[in-house]
């Protein structure tokens, strides 16, 4: 008889009561266990399961929180190993830091987790992406003990869905109609498909439709995953032959490959492999053998080599140096064209770099990742082919290279005594050049380049992926708000369409428009394919074929002159935002082939251009590569477009790769860049109109995730996002141009809106997002006061710590100057994003600091009164502090400012002064320490007692050292207004009020709207 061991659930047990022919002997049962709780470390403190009245149940709960199934491979011999995948609907609890176990029924009904409910932040959710994350984790756990034992050969996989049929042509009851059948199949999918990168399809049983249905007599009752008499008579059939026909080892090429979360997991997706080499580390107790191993761990300077408890090896470095090095020898030279590692980099409080490599000729060749993963496994990798070494290695492409060692080299600075690098895989290969794996058609197609050989591209990807067009062109729609006007004026006059709702004029007969280089901006939107994309949206809008023809001779022309070979301008030819929406207009022109049947040639090459850029977004060397840190939203950008690709191009192997890749780095991104604070979600990097702008970012996430898994957690971050743009928002929807922001100017006669008082008056403090915000109501007119000190993130941050906004009667009257354009270091822009251009005090010719951390804020809302109180110590040794009171039903604001010396250094601290900025329209007018402002179609004034008697207006001042009174407004655009300057000392607190008050008669309200 041969031996069965079970791990899943009732589905396959009750299989071998179907076994007359006593075939099997069923050697043990473990159910109610996932696969993420098998990598998960073991509970220092067990969790009391005595109320499980059934001993099975005790057991079955017990093996879970035990791991005991791992110990079961160790102790006991099997024949086959059959494995379901139903029990793992069963959410995940972190019972103890990173210690999960499977919410079973039994466990919850146990009284273990009482009190505790989905909300709790340990809740895992089945399905989500950290469970997939997890699940990944335990199911590389189980591969790499069943090789171990050399069992890998002997799993079977019991391919089973849920079902809402009945096997006598019912409708279902109610409560079988509501089960979540359709998402828990899509995760049963996501599971097999994984494990079919590691098993053979022969490893796999799959049942006929009929035979999962329902079963209205099933001994346990009605279930999604109940089925019929008949799945139980097959299924044992099934499995007879399988037992019969399965190979009893694994080959050696087979051997070769091991698809994982390792640095080879990315080699074998993405390129088809010739020769495969996991280098064997050996531990502190282990022989060397005849394997391919390393014969030698080389650190550099005072370190340290340990082995973790599975195995890997653990480098400490405690030296002085900003600079490490790992050295790997390996026991013979390897023809090769690629190498990587899977590392985890602890302890650090900055790396600058981290470079991987080779010796070759007596240099050291390698590729740099300038933004790592900190405090968790990674890959890093590189092919000879790859984009990403061509980026940085002068588009070189070397063959075949004789690799004797692998080194590191690690630049960055320590957080505490010692800092660490764990490296647990080192793999070497040899690729076919150009090629990658698709989907086996069972006739002998493997590889990319035998597809298109046979000419078989559209065959292979005869649709769209429901929904994908849908989804992403939404998003297009809310980024290119004028694509049809500047589509039409592209077909009409040849003008090449452009992000920021520009046309720069294209002569005919030139490669590109004469002003391209003129502006960054112009440059990364035309190499990110937006006229293309451009004219594919007006081409979905109308199906005019003349639109479809024009984007897709754009994207031939910049294959011809950017791609085929190296463009002059690499850094926005290959920026990595640009790189991600180009990759994203490119998939579209895939579809937009896919759907008109386009010729065999253009579809061969695009295939190829997709996935080479698919493999450089995914790549850690390039990912958030021109940004100062990993933490941006330009990665985003890579997520969404790596994302899109993998639904596009689903039946390829890397598209469960890249997809898993693309959404673990989101919910890492979203976690570190989106804070909640007080109901709110708030993008952390200081301009609400990025945030607006990443708010549609998420929503498209959210969509793409949808598509992808059901993921629904980014689709609530985005709607937290939303609850804040709309609660940032002046009445006339207008938003104050916090950071690199775009202004809106101030509305004039007919065009002010004065809508009706609020509905809820209301004060908001955030204090961990550093937003503070009054909307109020004065006699009977709308007001919105904002103060700032955001300070959790130096992306597009301004010198903006302690500064506010005023709205009132349907006039900004004191406002955020905006910026200008991108070009920091030119006077205006450089000028916009300064201290002296917000309305906050600033200290003449200090450098100030926008790193995270220098400014905080802290305040109370009561019975209508609200005090705000925050303080920045961006100048280093002066603290600036204001506090402002109010009350929500009445304007008068008052102020108390303060510039404190913390070292004394009086004399060369540099002028103090206090600035205001006036929105278009407004007039002030100064009187000794008293300035008025008014505007014309207002019948309010304001009224601010400034605290010193120093003061100066400006308007419009341009020229000489200085540039004061002028705001910015749309892209390279800008309008003269009233500045307002106050001298003022040091070490004093200083008290000034703003109040609004009625006009006087004689001034009148100069029109009426």
């Amino acid at each position: 008889m041969a031996k069965i061991l079970i791990l899943g659930s009732c589905v396959s047990r009750d299989l071998f009561e179907y076994d007359d022919k006593n075939t099997f002997d069923l050697i043990g049962y473990f159910a109610r266990s996932s696969f993420a709780s098998l990598a998960s470390r073991p509970l220092r403190d067990r969790p009391d399961t005595s109320q499980i009245a059934s001993a099975f149940q005790r057991r079955t709960v017990g093996f879970d929180i035990d791991r005991a199934f791992l110990d079961e491979l160790d102790g006991s011999s099997f024949d086959a190993l059959v494995i379901d995948l139903i029990d793992e609907r069963f959410d995940l609890f972190e019972y103890e830091p990173s210690a999960y176990i499977t919410v079973s029924t039994e466990l919850v009904n146990a009284g273990c987790l009482e009190g505790i409910s989905k909300s709790d932040r340990r809740w895992v959710t089945s399905g989500s992406t950290k469970h997939r994350a997890l699940w990944l984790q335990g199911m590389v756990k189980l591969v790499t003990a069943l090789k171990r034992h050399g069992a890998l050969a002997k799993v079977i996989v019991n391919k089973v869905f849920w079902s809402a049929e009945m096997d006598d042509g019912s409708n279902p009851p109610s409560e079988i109609q509501s089960t979540p059948f359709q998402y828990a199949n899509r995760h049963l999918e996501w599971m097999y498909a994984k494990l079919a990168q590691i098993l053979k399809p022969e490893q796999f049983i799959s049942h006929r439709a009929e035979h999962l249905r329902l079963s209205h007599m099933h001994r346990w009752g009605l279930a999604p995953f109940h089925y019929t008499k008949g799945y139980y008579v097959t299924g044992i059939e099934s499995l007879r032959r399988h037992m019969n026909s399965m190979e009893s080892q694994h080959s050696v090429e087979e051997d070769k490959v091991c698809l994982g979360s390792g640095a080879w997991s990315s080699a074998a997706h993405v390129r088809v492999i010739e020769s495969l080499y996991k280098i064997a580390i050996p531990g502190p107790d282990q022989k060397l053998d005849d394997e391919f191993t390393v014969t030698a761990l080389r650190v550099r300077g005072n370190s340290k080599v340990s082995f973790g408890d599975d195995g890997h090896s653990i480098f400490s470095f405690a030296e002085t140096g900003d600079t490490h090095q790992i050295l790997l020898e390996l026991s013979r030279d390897v023809l090769a064209t690629g190498l990587g590692v899977s590392i985890r980099l602890r302890g650090w409080s900055h790396i600058r770099y981290v470079a991987i490599g080779y010796t070759f000729e007596g240099s050291f060749r390698h590729i740099k990742v300038v933004n790592p993963l900190l405090e968790a496994w990674t890959a890093i990798d590189f092919g000879h082919d790859d984009i990403a070494f061509g980026l940085q290695n002068g588009w070189s492409e070397p063959g075949d290279a004789s690799i004797s060692d692998i080194r590191l080299y690690i630049k960055g600075q320590r957080s505490s005594d010692e800092a660490y690098v764990d490296l647990r895989e080192a793999t070497i290969w040899k690729a076919r050049k150009g090629d990658f794996p698709v989907a086996d058609l069972g006739n002998g197609i493997a590889t990319a380049s035998e597809l298109i050989a046979r000419g078989r591209i559209l065959e292979h990807f005869p649709q769209v992926r429901p929904g994908l067009l849908e989804v992403t062109y939404a998003y297009l729609e809310k980024c290119f708000r004028d694509a049809r006007t500047q589509a039409q004026r592209f077909m009409e006059q040849g003008d090449a369409p452009l992000y920021g709702n520009v046309n720069l004029d294209w002569a005919v007969g030139s490669q590109q428009p004469a002003e391209l280089g003129q502006v960054g901006t112009y440059r990364f939107s035309w190499h990110a394919l937006h006229p293309a994309a451009i004219l594919l949206m007006e081409f979905r809008r109308t199906s005019s074929p003349a639109y479809l023809g024009a984007a897709r001779s754009f994207v031939e022309s910049w294959l011809n002159e950017s791609y085929d070979k190296p463009d002059k301008d690499k850094k926005f030819a290959w920026y990595d935002h640009g790189t991600a929406e180009r990759l994203l207009c490119l998939v579209l022109m895939w579809c937009s082939g896919v759907e008109h049947r386009f010729d065999h040639r253009f579809m061969a090459r695009l295939l190829m251009t997709i996935h080479r850029h698919a493999v450089l977004l995914h790549s850690e060397m390039f990912y958030a590569s021109h940004q100062p840190t990993r933490y941006h939203n330009h990665a985003w950008f890579q997520d969404l477009a790596l994302l899109a690709t993998s639904l596009a191009l689903d039946s390829l192997p890397a598209a469960h790769f890249w997809r898993e890749t693309a959404l673990a780095r989101l919910v890492d991104q979203f976690g570190k860049l989106i804070v909640r604070d007080s109901g709110f979600a708030v993008f952390v990097e200081n301009s609400i109109g990025y945030h607006q702008g990443v708010q549609r970012i998420v929503e498209f996430a959210g969509g793409l995730a949808g598509l992808a898994s059901g993921e629904s957690s980014i689709a609530a971050t985005a709607r937290e996002l939303s609850q804040f743009s709309n609660f940032f928002r002046y009445p006339d929807n207008r938003a104050p141009a916090h950071g690199d922001t775009f202004r809106r100017a101030n509305p004039s006669g007919d065009d002010i809106r004065r809508l009706k008082p609020y509905g809820k008056p209301e004060a908001v403090i955030l204090p961990k997002a550093g937003y503070a915000i009054v909307k109020g109501i004065h006699e009977n007119a709308r007001y919105m006061l904002t103060f700032l000190a955001t300070s959790l993130c130096k992306t597009h941050k301004h010198e903006d710590n302690l500064s506010f906004t005023l709205f009132f009667d349907g006039i900004e009257w004191l406002i955020d100057p905006s910026f200008f354009s991108h070009e920091y270091s030119a006077p205006l822009p450089a000028y916009l994003r300064s201290a002296a251009a917000h309305n906050a005090l600033a200290v003449a010719g200090r450098q100030y600091s926008t790193e995270p951390g220098v400014a905080d804020m802290e305040g109370e809302v009561t019975a209508g009164d609200y005090r705000f109180k925050g303080e920045h110590h961006a100048y280093g040794d002066i603290v600036i502090s204001r506090e402002l009171r109010g009350a929500i039903d009445s304007l008068t604001v008052e102020f108390r400012d303060r510039a404190s010396l913390v070292n004394g250094h009086h004399g060369a601290e540099g002028n103090l002064e206090l600035f205001l900025h006036c929105g278009e329209g407004v007039t002030a007018k100064c009187d000794g320490a008293l300035v008025v402002l008014s505007h014309p179609d207002s019948i309010y004034c304001l009224e601010v007692d400034l605290p010193g008697v120093d003061v100066r207006l400006y308007f419009g001042k341009t020229d000489g050292d200085i540039i004061r009174g002028v705001t910015g407004l749309a892209f390279m655009q800008s309008t003269s207004i009233y500045t307002i300057a106050c001298s003022l000392p040091y070490d004093e607190e200083l008290g000034w009020r703003l109040r609004a008050k009625l006009k006087d008669v004689h001034q009148g309200r100069e029109t009426h709207s």
